[in-house]
């Protein structure tokens, strides 16, 4: 499915930003807790009963949420086809303070794996996955570390951060002040609701204005790694590519002012099962198309799973 942009919306940056006015009407919701081996426990939110029906298990971006504007136009989507949509809010994330140090990290796939067997148990005829900006990181690392062990049926990766480093690199410099001060204003409120736990300073806190230098002083050390680099590395999905086996679709934009093209895999790097749909435009996370500007993504991402389900 070819995209073309909104002819007036065609920048990346325009892209990026006006898809976060986008809106769809919300449906009445389950919220419930999943709890997790190690004591903690994740919120998620789904249309319903699972039980006899598809599941879509939506794995948000950071500091991703219900309210992101993506997540109310898949779940909307999805519902209409008869399917159970959730999602997944990372730990951290959701209304609530989790109960350990330790939040999401964009390598960590346990949480979802519970989620999707918590959703078997509930009666799911299958389940499928949808990963979106660092959810997409997570879901591809997944996919690939898990090989042929991996319990879902099909996936979805939207504008992923396939380098972390390059990534985190690129956000932390010039133009994107914007998007960094954003994120980080919603990393520093998670982490201080949390204040019990992290023990750590307020103006210390405050003074974290980077990427780089949050992860380096509270994502590696609370997630076991050695530092900032080591995380990176290690949690990059990009390694893991050639490891999938379930039929995989990514939707990206080589224009995503989040990712750099370089650190987009080729072709070589994929397996046969994997596909990439690389559009010239659509910014991170945005894919604006027609006159009046509604969601493309929406309908891509839903026509890519309907093809693989029974």
């Amino acid at each position: 499915m070819s995209f073309t942009p909104t002819p007036w919306l065609a920048h990346r940056h325009a892209q990026t930003l006006l898809a976060a006015f986008l809106r769809a009407s919300r449906a009445d919701l389950t919220t419930e807790l999943v709890e997790l081996p190690d004591g903690d426990a994740v919120e998620i939110m789904r249309t319903g009963d699972p039980a006899g029906r598809p599941a879509v298990l939506l794995l948000p971006g950071l500091e991703g949420s219900i309210s992101s504007p993506y997540a109310a136009l898949l779940l909307a989507a999805w519902r209409t086809r008869g399917w159970c949509g959730v999602i997944l809010h990372h730990r951290g994330a959701a209304r609530r303070p989790n109960r350990l140090v330790r939040g999401c990290h964009s390598g960590d796939w346990s949480d979802a794996a519970q989620v999707v067997a918590h959703l078997k148990r509930l009666g799911a005829t299958t389940v499928s996955a949808v990963g979106v900006s660092l959810g997409g990181n997570v879901l591809l690392k997944w996919l690939g570390e898990s090989g042929a062990n991996c319990p879902l049926t099909n996936a979805v990766a939207v504008s992923v951060p396939f380098d972390l480093a390059a990534c985190a690199g690129a956000l932390d410099r010039g133009w994107f002040n914007l998007y960094r001060w954003h994120l980080l204003r919603d990393m520093r409120a998670s982490t201080w609701a949390k204040r019990d736990l992290n023990a750590i300073p307020r103006a210390e806190l405050a003074a974290l204005r980077t990427f780089h230098a949050f992860d380096d002083r509270l994502t590696a050390p609370q997630n076991g790694f050695a530092g900032v680099a080591d995380y990176y590395r290690c949690n990059s999905c990009r390694q893991f590519l050639g490891g999938i086996t379930v039929p995989t679709v990514i939707l990206h934009a080589a224009d995503d002012p989040f990712v750099p093209l370089a650190s987009v895999p080729t072709a070589a790097e994929l397996p046969a099962v994997v596909h990439l749909e690389l559009s010239a435009r659509g910014g991170h996370v945005g894919f604006l198309t027609g006159w009046r500007p509604r969601s493309w993504l929406t309908n891509a991402v839903t026509t890519h799973l309907e093809s693989h389900l029974p």
